[in-house]
């Protein structure tokens, strides 16, 4: 995913930043206690893109679940599918005005999986 890196950002106190492989999607899924693993095949048409948010001094630690679907963040969700915070939500705002947008063609697919 290394095109999708070029969306990771951060804050003083938060860092957002792509999947980088099925098993950190499963890894997501499974300390979250959502279905993030099952976007496997959306991931791999390109109808989406998975994010994590943690926060920067434990980014093992997964806060919050991120979707991306046409540039923009269509879903944000804490452990076990909870709404985000309004702090979650003000960051998760920086990082929209900030993205870069993923252009989805024959050009550039073979650029997002390397």
């Amino acid at each position: 995913m290394i095109v999708l890196k070029i969306n990771t950002y951060e804050d003083d106190n938060y860092i957002i930043f792509p999947f980088t492989d099925i098993d950190s999607l499963i890894d997501e899924s499974n300390q979250m206690h959502n279905c993030v693993r099952t976007y496997v095949e959306e991931i791999i048409n390109y109808k989406c893109f998975i994010y994590f948010m943690r926060y920067k001094d434990s980014t093992d630690k997964s806060l919050v679940t991120v979707e991306v679907k046409n540039n923009e963040v269509v879903q944000a969700r804490r452990k076990f599918n909870e709404n985000i915070t309004e702090e979650d939500r003000l960051f998760l705002n920086k990082f929209e005005r900030n993205y870069t947008p993923i252009l989805i063609g024959e050009d550039n697919i073979k650029k997002i999986f390397r």
